[in-house]
């Protein structure tokens, strides 16, 4: 929801006026002209997830970060552990986790049977692990991409909105 909120204060004072709050409906309500017909999931996403970690708004989890990432997940591990897992992760080297590679970690750690049957998709009767967790992988990708696609076609109304209001 923040993401939101932040898309929809054009002036960043921290709240939302009136003309702001059409922006919000507009972005989410198909009914209100968005032809992208997209709603917000109460799902929690990984990219929900990763921008929940991501504190300092760097598009990075540092290791410090990455503490409450592994907490999070429920994984209770020595600090020798969690420097192998973010050194394992961080595939790049870089000494950050960005998104790609944090999405790998919660697709690993997330309960995939669980995660699809809550989207509403049959699990096959005999998909392994590994499909399953593509299968999630997909439908997340698709998830993301109709959420970008939705931000920003409120983002281009928004702005329409104020070059008329000029």
């Amino acid at each position: 929801m923040l993401k939101y909120f932040r898309m929809c204060d054009a002036d960043g004072s921290g709240e939302i006026d009136f003309s702001e709050f059409k922006i919000a409906l507009f972005a989410c309500d198909p009914d209100s002209g968005n032809p992208v017909g997209f709603a917000p999931n109460a799902l929690l996403t990984p990219l929900d997830a990763f921008e929940m970690f991501d504190e300092d708004g760097t598009g990075q989890i540092d290791e410090d970060e990455f503490f409450f990432v592994l907490e999070y997940l429920g994984l209770k591990v020595s600090d020798e552990k969690q420097e192998e897992l973010f050194t394992k992760y961080d595939a790049d080297g870089s000494g950050f986790i960005d998104y790609e590679e944090f999405k790998q970690v919660w697709l690993r750690c997330a309960n995939t049977k669980k995660e699809l049957l809550d989207r509403g998709i049959a699990i096959p009767k005999f998909a392994t692990k590994a499909q399953l967790a593509g299968m999630l992988e997909h439908i997340l990708d698709d998830e993301e991409e109709k959420e970008r696609m939705a931000l920003a076609e409120a983002d281009r109304w928004r702005r329409w909105q104020v070059s008329l209001a000029k």
